[in-house]
């Protein structure tokens, strides 16, 4: 082949530890394209603070995490108000459920089922998490930037180019329940912190991942071949 399009640096990172020709490799990214009415507008009148996370319910999202840094986190923060909400859909559903009840947070932690209205969802919450032990570059994190939410997110595959660590969010390492209750709590503490870095999230997304510069990085690559 002339060329080999993979949609994330990790990915491009991989193959050439395998002996694919890097000059042959090239990456465009995904694009998203927002929803100028999804903006999310902020405070919530009773204090109540909406954690989201989007994602298959299978092994790779590592939900076991996620659930411990929960109730973690209402644990160290009794006198806040938490609601952590699960979409999604897989094999994992059950196992999901059964951990939120036997860490006594079923009450707070609700589980959306594939739903058909995920951007309003996303809307009415106010933190993104993702506890991803491997992704590529993750469309449900660019979804939850788009509409304005701030985001902890593992660091693993394109997450770094997505969350900008103490701009729109912040990168932990995988497993580790104490740092992402820490970051949690430090968006928690301030709405306007939280709103800022939502506007960053956004602002990242309309000038790197916009459906015009996806397209002009591929109209670019065809260019590049035909004239080699």
């Amino acid at each position: 082949s002339d060329a080999t399009v993979f949609n994330n640096f990790s990915a491009k990172e991989k193959f050439s530890k395998r002996g694919f020709d890097q000059k042959k490799i090239f990456v465009i990214q995904n694009a998203i394209e927002p929803n100028n009415t999804l903006i999310r507008k902020g405070i919530r009148t009773n204090g109540e603070i909406r954690i989201i996370t989007v994602g298959r319910f299978v092994k790779q999202k590592d939900y076991e995490t996620a659930l411990n840094s929960f109730s973690a986190l209402v644990q160290n923060n009794r006198k806040k108000s938490f609601t952590y909400y699960i979409v999604g859909y897989g094999p994992l559903e059950k196992k999901i459920r059964s951990l939120a009840k036997s860490l006594k947070i079923d009450q707070e932690v609700k589980v959306f089922v594939n739903p058909p209205n995920i951007p309003d969802i996303l809307n009415d919450c106010d933190i993104f998490l993702s506890t991803s032990l491997f992704e590529g570059v993750s469309n449900s994190i660019m979804e939850a930037m788009a509409v304005g939410l701030p985001v902890v997110a593992t660091k693993v595959g394109d997450n770094g180019y997505l969350v900008k660590d103490g701009l729109n969010g912040y990168l932990v390492p995988c497993k580790c329940v104490k740092s992402i209750v820490e970051k949690l709590e430090y968006l928690s503490e301030s709405e306007e912190r939280r709103i800022e870095f939502g506007r960053n999230s956004r602002t990242i997304i309309e000038r790197d991942f916009s459906q015009t510069k996806f397209i002009d990085s591929y109209t670019g690559l065809f260019s590049k071949l035909l004239h080699k």
